[in-house]
Order: C-alpha cells, then sequence, then structure tokens
C-alpha cells in the first residue's frame, strides 16, 4: 500500500531504528467494492500546503479493484476499496493472504488521509504494541487475534475498524480535492518553486518543505514545539528509509542515495501525527 524536505544550517538529529511492519488484518473490510472514480473523478489532485498532487485512477470491474497512480506512473495503492458510515477503506492484499487497511474521509471537496496510506498501519502497529504484554489473552481487545513479536493480526470487523481508524482521521487535517477539469495555468516552474515558501498551516507541525520537488537534499522547517519531534522519511511503498528525533526547528534529509519517485515525511511530536509528500526529482 498503505498517504516532504532542506539547505544549509544542518541540525544535530538522533537516528532511531524502527521495526518493520509486522501488523495486518485477517481480511478485507466486509463491505462490497466500489469504484473511486464515481467519487473522486478518473484524473484529480490534492492539494497541501500549496502544492497540488495529480493522480489516476483506473477501475477493473471484473474484481472491483482501483489502481491508482500518481503523475510519473508509479503505482499509490491497489486492490478494492468499501465504504461504511462516511469513511472509505482501502485495503491491500499481502503476499501471505492478510490485508493492510487505510481509510479515508471525503466531505464535498475536502479529502482527509489519502496522503497518509502508508503510514496509518505504521500508527496501528504503534497503538497496539503495548497489549503485548498484556496476559492473558482475554485481557485483549475482541478484535486482536495476535500480538507477539514481530506478529499483529487484527480481525477486520466494521465496529472495530472504525473505532481503530477514527483516532487517526481525527488527528489529520482536510486537503482539498480538486476533480477533473482543474486548469493547471497557474502552475510554475520547478525553478520557482524552489524558492516559494509553502504556507504554514494552523496547528500544522510541517510548516514549510524547501525545495520540493527537490534533488540532493531538502529542508523540513517546523512549527513551534514544546515536544521533542521524530521525522520519518519513507518510500511510496511504506519502508523507512531514514528516521531522526530533533528538538530544533528545522532539518535536512540527504536525498541523495534515493532515485526519482514520490516519498512521504511523515513527523509525530506525540501528540500530533501528520504526513507530506515530497517528489525527488533527478
Amino acid at each position: 500500500m498503505l498517504s516532504l524536505i532542506f539547505v544549509g544550517g544542518c541540525m544535530e538529529g538522533v537516528s532511531i531504528s524502527e521495526p518493520p511492519l509486522y501488523t495486518a488484518f485477517n481480511e478485507p473490510f466486509p463491505k462490497r467494492g466500489i469504484n473511486l472514480s464515481r467519487e473522486m473523478g478518473s484524473d484529480f489532485w490534492i492539494k497541501k500546503n500549496g502544492r497540488t498532487f495529480p493522480f489516476h485512477i483506473e477501475y477493473y470491474r471484473a474484481d472491483r479493484t482501483n489502481l491508482i497512480t500518481d503523475t510519473e506512473g508509479d503505482t499509490m495503492f491497489n486492490g478494492t476499496i468499501s465504504q461504511y458510515r462516511g469513511v472509505y477503506y482501502f485495503n491491500h492484499k499481502l503476499n501471505n493472504g492478510n490485508y493492510q487497511i487505510a481509510a479515508m474521509q471525503l466531505d464535498g471537496d475536502l479529502v482527509k488521509g489519502f496522503l497518509a496510506f502508508h503510514s496509518q498501519m505504521h500508527w496501528l502497529q504503534d497503538s497496539l504494541e503495548k497489549w503485548k504484554d498484556v496476559k492473558p489473552k482475554k485481557d485483549w481487545p475482541g478484535y486482536l487475534l495476535a500480538c507477539e513479536d514481530e506478529n499483529i493480526l487484527i480481525q477486520t470487523e466494521k465496529r472495530a475498524a472504525k473505532m481503530l481508524f477514527e483516532p487517526l482521521l481525527e488527528k489529520m487535517e482536510y486537503d482539498t480535492l480538486i476533480r477533473e477539469g482543474f486548469e493547471a495555468d497557474q502552475q510554475v516552474s520547478s525553478e520557482n518553486k524552489e524558492e516559494e515558501p509553502i504556507p504554514e498551516t494552523k496547528n500544522s507541525l510541517i510548516k514549510s518543505i524547501s525545495p520540493n520537488p527537490a534533488v540532493d537534499q531538502c529542508i523540513i522547517f517546523l512549527s513551534e514545539s514544546e515536544y521533542s519531534v521524530t521525522l520519518t522519511l519513507r518510500n511510496i511503498e511504506g519502508k523507512k528509509l531514514d528516521k531522526v528525533t530533533i528538538n530544533d526547528r528545522q532539518y535536512t534529509f540527504d536525498l541523495g542515495p534515493y532515485p526519482s519517485g514520490t516519498y512521504i515525511i511523515q513527523a509525530d511530536n506525540g501528540e500530533m501525527n501528520e504526513t507530506e509528500q515530497l517528489l525527488i526529482q533527478k
């Protein structure tokens, strides 16, 4: 699946190792698959923090799957999508037969969670780790089938999914959905984009990203926070590439080892957890 950057003045960061993603659901969300292009359009754009990201949906009726790709043709999601009580659940089947699931809210031209597909399962894993030390198992939540080292398995049930994903969605901010027909006549060159500051979003940890698109390095400017902030750089598949915890208001990621493509930066200070998209163009 399963939805950011610096120049000069690199700040000291403390590297932290991160376990792989070993949390999954045993089944897809138990609702009939839908054609998401009927809701968002075959071609659409997500606008976040002053940046506009284009996407395309192909729907395959035979197995009810939605293939979502970005402007480079890279796959962002490939699987079935179900809708339940105003939330869209994205189901990605793993090789072992289990599923990764992510949630999205859509309210007119506002969308929440779409750019954080690959972070949501990591967030769930972090929240469920505490049950490993709880004995006996009868004290676990009813939806928790397994909670051991490198194996957390969740029973896919409507109410449980709603309870698990609701807190995640509440922490996210709405982005703007622009459906097919958007005229990009106000887009500027990459060179000009690098010089433009990205407007600060209210209650946002990530104040600005520069440059974006980036080549060899990027600076992430953070809003003031009384807590330390953990920054994680992931590829579009959700794999962790770099992770640091800082007490400063900016940090420089070295992007030299990474090829062109779409990446995700996650910022977490314990109270807020948000993601931004980064494009690397070489």
